[in-house]
């Protein structure tokens, strides 16, 4: 074998270490992938940070101002009323405040603001059974019998 033969043997390259050469020849390009793609991801998971941050925060504070509600509204009812519409807003799934405002207003004697309120509660709660109670008993001491009678069947049901 003569000297031009052995090297062209040494240069004879086969398909697959040709790319593994292109590849190792520009680790700038998969640098550069990874820069690109450095911000959007560390902005998508700063956005999903904030929204698991917010799904914990707003039902607990929610939560929370319904509880104070419950303990001072002897003291203040509109104070009370004014937390359990914050804590409906910042929980739009729990009926709550609903079920507390309708429990206050019956002690306070508001007819009106009661049947609102459970009303509002079984929107979000359509199988609540002390909203539906609530409204039989409501129904009934307003004189009307018939729907007292379906609201408890329906309790029954519940």
């Amino acid at each position: 074998m003569s000297a031009a033969g052995a090297s062209s043997s040494t240069l004879n390259v086969t398909p697959w270490s040709a790319s593994t050469l292109r590849m190792s020849a520009s680790p700038d390009r998969a640098a550069s992938w990874a820069s690109d793609w450095e911000r959007p991801a560390a902005v998508a998971g700063g956005v999903v940070v904030v929204f698991a941050a917010l799904s914990l925060a707003l039902p607990w504070t929610a939560a929370v101002d319904t509880k104070k509600a419950a303990e001072t509204w002897g003291a203040s009812p509109n104070a009370a009323y004014d937390r359990l519409d914050r804590a409906a807003d910042l929980n739009f799934l729990s009926a709550n405040p609903y079920l507390v405002e309708g429990a206050i207003a019956s002690r306070l004697d508001q007819p009106r603001r009661m049947r609102i309120a459970f009303d509002r509660a079984l929107d979000r709660d359509p199988d609540n059974w002390y909203a539906t109670l609530e409204l039989a008993a409501l129904d009934a001491l307003e004189g009307d019998s018939q729907s007292a009678l379906e609201r408890l069947q329906r309790v029954s049901e519940l």
